[in-house]
């Protein structure tokens, strides 16, 4: 009992600093100041609960085009897509981090079949992710659409009732031809005929070898999956149709929403945080800066239906994985620590926030935890939360690494496709 009431009551300057380098998911919106914030209200959390004094080093890092680039961090953001080929080639060796955190996964996104996963002791699942039908409510016609045809018929640019989505780049593209081909042809024959095109693509393909791959997929893709696709490009807004994939301007995420919270009768296609710039157009507008968080009554969310109805969507899960050599017994409080904190409702929270001091949209980034998407507070800033939630019920979770490098293959395909129809 003395010792422990000596070490309660020794001065953080006399405790042994730890360092901690974390690579965050680099796609969240204003990312940096989120991460800063973050980093200040973990550490304080560290000496008052766990008397530990972390010097936390928040990095956002693309560990998803090159995993192995984790190794270099204690604790490490990757997409689960690419787990299962790094856990069979023994290329990442992770720790094994089982029991740090108490949470139930959300139902939802494949989330809950991590625990059947030989590796699923390995992971901390962080966020899901997806793409949606996004419009408001009130329009009848989107709102009752259920089927690709309805929807493509409630659309029409000659009226200024436009789709706006990011139909460019090969990740996109990947994803979306992927979404098409779920809906026309049922989920094993996507995962069956993904992992086809993956054949055709050496895992590390040269560029002679890549375009003979890229050249070779063209021939295979479904054509009614194709078809499909090009011709939402052409219920974009005419300045958006440009099918000229080397001019693809990143600011789109941004544009687009803010056109659709200006344009009453258009949709979106896009994913849930999508929302935040809607939000954040309405917030700067002087007149009407008090209209947010738009109610949930307003918006209608969904899938996407590529054929007669909607039958999933891909789905994607961001979780923390610890490389094996950095849970040494010095930093292993400290890693635990990051863990229990990250997947909180506080540390949820500050990644949410755009703005420490105003009160501001939230980012509609979609939590892998079920309390987390209850939590009051989170609701009151997030009211569209438990609508994105539940379409993604019927997704299908791109854990498998074969699918996922024909998605992209698929990608690169269509770029070629749709630039020169």
């Amino acid at each position: 009992m003395k010792n422990l009431l000596i070490l309660f009551l020794t001065p953080a300057s006399l405790l042994a600093e730890i360092n901690l380098k974390v690579a965050l998911y680099p796609y969240i919106p204003e990312g940096a100041e989120a991460a800063e914030r973050f980093e200040e209200a973990f550490e304080a959390y560290c000496l008052k609960k766990h008397h530990l004094d972390v010097d936390l080093d928040f990095e956002l890092v693309d560990t998803y085009g090159s995993p192995q680039s984790a190794l270099d961090y204690d604790v490490a953001e990757i997409d689960l897509c690419v787990i299962e080929a790094l856990e069979r080639e023994g290329e990442f060796p992770l720790a094994d981090i089982s029991g740090m955190i108490k949470a139930d996964l959300t139902e939802v996104g494949g989330a809950t079949s991590i625990s059947e996963k030989p590796w699923a002791r390995k992971v901390v699942p962080h966020w899901l992710c997806g793409q949606f039908l996004i419009c408001r409510e009130t329009d009848k016609k989107l709102a009752q659409a259920a089927s690709f045809e309805g929807v493509v018929d409630a659309l029409d640019p000659a009226a200024q009732r436009f789709l706006f989505a990011d139909l460019w780049g090969s990740g996109t593209l990947g994803e979306i031809y992927a979404d098409a081909v779920l809906d026309l042809y049922g989920l094993e024959e996507a995962k069956l005929h993904l992992s086809e095109l993956a054949a055709l693509w050496a895992v590390n393909a040269t560029d002679q070898e890549e375009e003979s791959a890229v050249a070779k997929a063209k021939l295979k893709l479904r054509a009614e999956a194709v078809l499909a696709i090009w011709r939402l490009t052409q219920e974009l807004r005419p300045e958006h149709r440009r099918n000229k994939v080397e001019i693809h301007d990143s600011e789109m995420t941004y544009i687009y929403p803010q056109a659709f919270e200006e344009s009453s009768g258009s949709a979106l296609l896009g994913y849930s945080e999508r929302m935040f710039f809607v939000e954040t157009e309405i917030r700067d507008k002087p007149w009407d800066g008090d209209a947010w968080p738009i109610p949930a009554s307003e918006i209608l969310v969904r899938q996407f239906p590529f054929g007669l109805e909607s039958k999933g969507t891909p789905t994607w899960c961001d979780a923390f994985v610890v490389p094996e050599e950095k849970l040494t017994d010095e930093k292993r409080p400290a890693i635990e620590a990051f863990l229990q904190f990250a997947v909180s409702e506080e540390g949820y929270r500050l990644l949410q926030i755009s703005n420490s001091w105003i009160e501001s949209p939230y980012k509609y980034l979609l939590p892998a935890y079920q309390e987390i998407v209850d939590a009051a507070v989170i609701q009151k800033h997030m009211p569209l939360l438990p609508e994105f939630v539940a379409a993604l019920d019927s997704s299908f979770p791109v854990f498998d690494y074969e699918v996922y490098r024909g998605m992209k293959l698929a990608g690169k395909a269509l770029e070629g496709i749709l630039k020169n129809p």
